[in-house]
């Protein structure tokens, strides 16, 4: 469909609430970037830039690149708020039956010895 320049008009039937200016203008724009020419060759390489340390020092920064980066760093700031709890872990492996210390064994044997004692005499 070729571009027809101010075809649209402003009426209760348009089906849009853009108005019939706003419209020609957009079709206007339209074609007048389909009707610019092919894109060109790519341009050389422009020339490398100054640093950042280089334009601290044409910006008045007198000193050393590595004072220039000490004067980076900030002073230390205030410690964040606690982080939410994460999610609950998956339940482990059973672990391995455990052996109780030797106190703890000579203890169980003397209850028993005494039960069994009990019980006979």
């Amino acid at each position: 469909m070729a571009f027809e320049p101010d075809k649209w008009v402003d009426g209760e039937e348009g089906g849009t609430p853009i108005t019939a200016d706003e419209l020609n203008r957009i079709e206007a724009a339209g074609a007048e970037k389909a009707s610019q020419g092919p894109k060109g060759d790519k341009g050389d390489p422009g020339s490398d830039g100054l640093s950042a340390f280089e334009v601290a020092k044409s910006e008045g920064f007198e000193g050393t690149v590595t004072e220039w980066l000490a004067s980076l760093k900030g002073d230390k700031g205030d410690p964040g708020a606690d982080g939410k709890d994460g999610a609950k872990g998956d339940k482990g492996d059973p672990g391995a039956d455990g052996f109780g210390t030797e106190k703890q064994y000579n203890d169980l044997v003397s209850r028993l010895e005494a039960l069994e004692e009990a019980a006979a005499g």
